[in-house]
């Protein structure tokens, strides 16, 4: 104890180093380890970049920036989009609010019925038959004054996307409309008939929202296409995603006061009343008139000439050119040069004139007549007159629609 005591300044170095040095070996050892991290790290980090320069593309070399070249690439692309914008424009919603405001049910229920009352006139005006007092899928909410919370600004978007598509419809000029459906969107829907809805859902991606409409129309081939080309020039981007074609079926649309379908398109197309659905018809068949030698082989070859086209002395027409031998005067020689008949040609039945051709709207004579030269069932009948080129028949179809909107830039990816 007497050296501690002289000998404490030299103790307390003492001590004091032995503690330092702990430390510093700690710091040492704690130093090695993140150095061990570090260099993990770092080695980690140059195979990535070996892997990176071993792709197709790569992120380049001295030579060649790939990185920024994709940056620049990646402006550009913004720079597309808000250029291709003006082609996405969205179908403006009923009523249409400005700012932070939000549709109310003052705003939205007169807006329903004037539009679904635009849309009536507008399908009488085209010619559209439409259901009894069709509400385009908003049969829940016409009669409604209080809507489910938070629904009307989408009723709102969902009104002026349906009546975008349905002027598309009616600019066709389609034959009838059997339905639009689209997805609920509140519980008020739940309420209304099942027809007015399907079960698919908004779909929301990296760029935009498609809203799903399908849509039942009557029409024929070039309505159909009128419809497609329709879509394809609209201001708006709606997609036609799926179509289906078939035969449509005849019977009445629904409503007990509803003319017949088959009476509607014998209305609309100008032809009577009768059964079954318009067909192409063949129209009379004109007879190949043979040569006629003079009747009995010793009467006047002119005489011939002129009792077959129905020609007056002095060449005057024929009281009824089209039909001679009904009134129309006794023919004789006319003043039309005769060409001599072919020697041997097939002679005619004595005291028989053939008909000339009929005046558009009447028949001659012996057309289609048994025993008349040239008649069906006769022989040297030949079968002629136009031949069906095009037989249309109505069409059902089904279209599935997407409404593209997107979505504002700031929420883009």
């Amino acid at each position: 104890m007497d050296w501690v005591k002289r000998n404490l300044l030299f103790v307390i170095s003492s001590a004091v180093a032995l503690v330092l040095l702990g430390l510093s070996v700690f710091y040492l050892w704690s130093s090695l380890q993140k150095k061990n991290e570090v260099f993990e790290r770092l080695t980690a980090q140059y195979a990535e970049l070996n892997r990176l320069y071993n792709l197709d593309p790569n992120p380049g070399n001295e030579r060649v920036n790939n990185i920024q070249a994709a940056r620049d690439q990646q402006a550009q692309l913004r720079k597309y989009l808000q250029k291709a914008s003006k082609y996405f424009v969205v179908p403006p919603p009923i009523p249409q609010v400005s700012g932070t405001n939000r549709v109310t049910a003052e705003m939205f229920t007169p807006e329903l019925w004037r539009t679904l009352d635009q849309l009536r006139r507008a399908a009488a005006s085209t010619g559209v038959q439409l259901p009894p007092d069709y509400s385009f899928s908003f049969e829940a909410q016409k009669n409604l004054m209080r809507f489910a919370p938070g629904s009307l600004d989408r009723l709102a978007v969902q009104l002026g996307e349906i009546k975008a598509i349905c002027d598309i419809l009616f600019a066709a000029k389609i034959n009838s409309l059997d339905n639009i459906r689209r997805e609920r969107i509140s519980t008020d829907d739940y309420k209304g008939p099942p027809s007015d809805y399907h079960d698919q859902k908004s779909v929301t991606n990296e760029l935009a929202v498609l809203t799903p409409y399908q849509v039942t129309i009557r029409c024929f081939s070039p309505e159909l296409a009128a419809v497609l080309n329709g879509f394809h020039s609209s201001p708006y981007c709606i997609l036609v995603k799926a179509m289906d074609v078939e035969p449509a079926t005849l019977g009445i649309l629904p409503g007990p006061t509803e003319p017949g379908l088959e009476d509607y398109y014998r209305r609309r197309y100008g032809l009577p009343p009768t059964g079954g659905l318009p067909e192409a018809e063949i129209p009379p068949t004109a007879p190949a008139f043979p040569r006629y030698a003079p009747p009995g082989g010793g009467s006047d070859p002119a005489t011939v000439y002129a009792q077959r086209y129905g020609i007056r002395p002095g060449g005057g027409p024929a009281v009824n050119r089209y039909a001679p031998e009904l009134g129309g005067g006794q023919p004789g020689r006319g003043g039309i040069p005769y060409r001599p008949l072919t020697p041997g040609a097939p002679g005619a039945q004595p005291g028989y004139m053939p008909p000339a051709y009929p005046p558009p709207g009447y028949a001659a004579p012996g057309f289609g007549m048994p025993g008349a030269p040239g008649a069906a069932g006769t022989p040297g009948a030949t079968r002629g007159g136009l031949q069906t080129v095009l037989d249309e028949k109505p069409l059902r179809v089904t279209l599935l629609l997407h409404v593209v909107k997107l979505l504002p830039e700031e929420n883009r990816r």
